[in-house]
C-alpha cells in the first residue's frame, strides 16, 4: 500500500510584471533592473571586484536583492570567491535592514 502526500501550497498575489507596469516608476525600475542585470553578468564571469562595485551601489540606493548580494560578498567573499569585498559597518547594517 502506497503512502500519497499531497502539498499545499498558500495562495500568493501576483503582481503584474514590471513590463506590464507603466509611468515613471516602471522607467526608474527598468533602469534599476538594468543595472542589476549587468551586475549579475559580471558575476557570472567571475568578475568579482566590478559586479561588488555595482551591487554596492544599488544597495546603497536602497536596492533589496543587490543589498543580500552585497552582504554577502562583503561577509563571505574572501572563503568564498578569494577576493576581499571592502564594506563599512555602516553600509552592512543599511543592506541588512533593506536586504532582509
Amino acid at each position: 500500500m502506497a503512502i500519497r502526500h499531497t502539498l499545499s501550497f498558500p495562495q500568493v498575489e501576483r503582481r503584474r510584471p514590471i513590463a506590464a507596469q507603466s509611468g515613471p516608476r516602471r522607467r526608474q525600475t527598468d533602469g534599476v533592473a538594468l543595472r542589476f542585470d549587468a551586475a549579475m553578468r559580471l558575476a557570472t564571469k567571475e568578475q568579482w571586484a566590478p559586479a561588488f562595485a555595482a551591487l554596492a551601489e544599488l544597495a546603497n540606493a536602497g536596492h533589496p536583492a543587490s543589498a543580500r548580494m552585497a552582504l554577502m560578498l562583503a561577509r563571505r567573499g574572501a572563503a568564498l570567491f578569494g577576493g576581499r569585498f571592502a564594506a563599512s559597518a555602516q553600509e552592512m547594517q543599511h543592506w541588512q535592514l533593506i536586504g532582509g
